[in-house]
């Protein structure tokens, strides 16, 4: 295992982007919160998802909706903890480790699996919120940039498991 002890600038940077993830989370659930407890709201927007007025909403719908919400939130949840188990290796001074890869690896995955379940989520809270009368997929250009920085992490992790596998091979040549 390699350790290096990093730099007490980077140090600031791995706990700011720990907190700021986590402060972004809760500030998420906070406002989506917000949004959905307010119906109206909730209908004016998806009326004009579904080109056409939507005037009411059951309970259920209500209930079900939120929860498909709180699902997608909980995919979000995923990347922080994979982000905050990623720095954790960093700040222990294990940068170039298989553990650490493994970290980013994982948080690349988490990041891809949010966006498909965002992804999927937003069809699904338009057939829930119309009572099942309008369903299509629709795609928003952040979208995009999701899942190529999801697949950028996924690309790093590879990178960096051949170079520790390239630095373990020359070890034993010397």
């Amino acid at each position: 295992m390699t350790e290096t002890k990093l730099p007490q600038n980077l140090t600031i940077v791995c706990h700011t982007i720990r907190w700021a993830a986590v402060a972004w989370l809760i500030w998420a659930l906070y406002r989506t919160t917000m949004y959905w407890a307010d119906s109206s709201a909730i209908l004016r927007s998806y009326s004009r998802l579904a080109s056409r007025e939507l005037t009411s909403m059951s309970t259920a719908q209500h209930a079900t909706s939120y929860l498909v919400i709180l699902i997608d939130w909980a995919f979000a949840a995923l990347i922080v903890a994979a982000l905050w188990r990623l720095l954790a290796y960093y700040l222990r001074g294990e940068i170039f480790t298989n553990s650490a890869v493994g970290a980013m690896h994982t948080l690349g995955l988490a990041a891809l699996a949010a966006t498909a379940v965002d992804l999927l989520a937003r069809p699904l809270l338009l057939t829930i919120v119309s009572s099942g009368t309008t369903t299509r997929m629709w795609f928003e250009p952040n979208d995009i940039l999701h899942a190529v920085m999801s697949l950028l992490i996924l690309l790093f992790a590879h990178i960096h498991k051949a170079g520790l596998a390239m630095a373990d091979d020359i070890r034993q040549i010397v």
